[in-house]
């Protein structure tokens, strides 16, 4: 079953001759379970396609269609500072109970109630990605996840994020310049300068 397909999108930021295409005629399928690699150097267009996978961006010309629920786990964990990781989840939707599940599934169980200042890199990447589940997603699209963190850390979150898709089945889209993260992928789409290359 595809979850999510893009057709002929365009993405155009600006207007005239300050007009900037960030995305040029992009067509792209993603399947129930299928774990798919955006590839591309930084300004390649892979997390605007991300957000416009995601119906945060909407395209400037072409027609995206979603079947079902999808999440989005951005570069920087993006938590709400004041608030305790489970308060994070419960902000996204999640009851209190379902959020303590979610926190202890992603190994965070000692750190329910630490704030955003309390916990390590790896550590929020892990809320952040408990708070994307916490939405029952069909597809979960993940923009550079490992972006801002130490190789170790990186490759421990990866681990953790292709384990629950195995465990819960939702599809997952991966934006990455890493090649080596995109080599963990089923199938990779490479993007280069707006264009799928």
């Amino acid at each position: 079953m595809t979850l999510l397909s893009a057709r002929g999108v365009s993405v155009v930021h600006g207007r005239g001759e300050a007009a900037v295409s960030a995305l040029d005629c992009v067509d792209v399928d993603i399947e129930r379970g299928q774990k798919v690699a955006l590839l591309g150097r930084s300004g390649s267009g892979k997390t605007t396609l991300l957000h416009v996978l995601s119906g945060l961006v909407e395209p400037t010309s072409g027609n995206v269609e979603r079947n079902g629920r999808t999440a989005i786990v951005f570069q920087g964990a993006n938590l709400l500072p004041l608030f305790s990781a489970v308060e994070n989840l419960t902000f996204a939707g999640a009851t209190p109970e379902r959020a303590r599940e979610l926190l202890t599934l992603v190994g965070l169980e000692g750190k329910l109630d630490n704030r955003p200042g309390e916990l390590s890199g790896g550590e929020a990447q892990r809320v952040a990605i408990a708070r994307a589940l916490a939405q029952s997603a069909d597809a979960v699209l993940c923009d550079e996840p490992t972006g801002h963190l130490d190789s170790d850390t990186g490759a421990r979150v990866l681990d953790l994020v292709e384990a629950l898709q195995e465990q819960l089945g939702f599809a997952l889209v991966l934006a990455t310049h890493d090649e080596a993260v995109a080599s963990r992928a089923d199938s990779t789409i490479e993007l280069r300068d707006g264009h799928v290359v």
